[in-house]
């Protein structure tokens, strides 16, 4: 009889886990990895589309302080429906006297994250930026100009990435200063869509 009870006491005391009990818990990490992996890839897309709103806000700062420092117009230039853009001198005859310094007239050209792009801008012309454009005859890409007395032009440009999420970055003339909206979708907001291309 101490034979059979001492069988039992081991039956009672095991430490392991049964095959069909691992198996369970590999299935319920695998459904909660699954639900879980499209909230952060969404996180994913949105961080990058404020990165790509970050850039774009620094780029415009530095196009600003670089036009104030060489008394020199200069430009934010971006490629609709691609992630590229460029900051220049916006006149291609700058004159090299009033210019402070040749290493702040270099052409510097940038991309936005992957995945993010242009899709839209618009800038209000004013007599500053027609007079501008006269002088540069050859705008090829949409402009966001910056003076040598710390003005810019009022623009807003869009930028989206491939699930439909978009950010608009305004540019206030007077100041100069720049706004980023909230991530949302195109769907949501309306008023983006008023500066689509081929929508004016």
């Amino acid at each position: 009889m101490k034979l059979i009870l001492r069988h039992d006491q081991r039956l009672t005391n095991r430490t392991g886990v049964t095959l069909l009990e691992l198996m369970l818990v590999l299935v319920l990490l695998i459904v909660v990895a699954g639900l879980a992996m499209p909230i952060f890839t969404g996180m994913a897309r949105a961080a990058r589309l404020r990165n790509g709103a970050d850039q774009i806000r620094a780029a415009m700062a530095q196009a600003r302080v670089r036009a104030i420092t060489s008394g020199q117009i200069f430009a934010l230039r971006y490629d609709l429906n691609a992630g590229t853009y460029t900051t220049s001198p916006y006149s291609q005859f700058i004159d090299a006297n009033e210019a402070s310094s040749e290493a702040q007239l270099v052409t510097e050209s940038r991309s936005l994250p992957e995945g993010v792009r242009f899709f839209a801008g618009n800038s209000v012309t004013d007599n500053r930026s027609t007079l501008a454009a006269r002088e540069e005859q050859a705008a090829e890409e949409p402009a966001v100009l910056f003076y040598p007395d710390g003005t810019t032009s009022t623009a807003e440009l869009q930028i989206n990435n491939e699930e439909g999420s978009a950010l608009v970055i305004a540019l206030r003339g007077m100041t100069g200063t720049s706004i980023v909206s909230d991530v949302q979708s195109q769907s949501q907001d309306q008023s983006l869509q008023s500066y689509a291309p081929g929508s004016n």
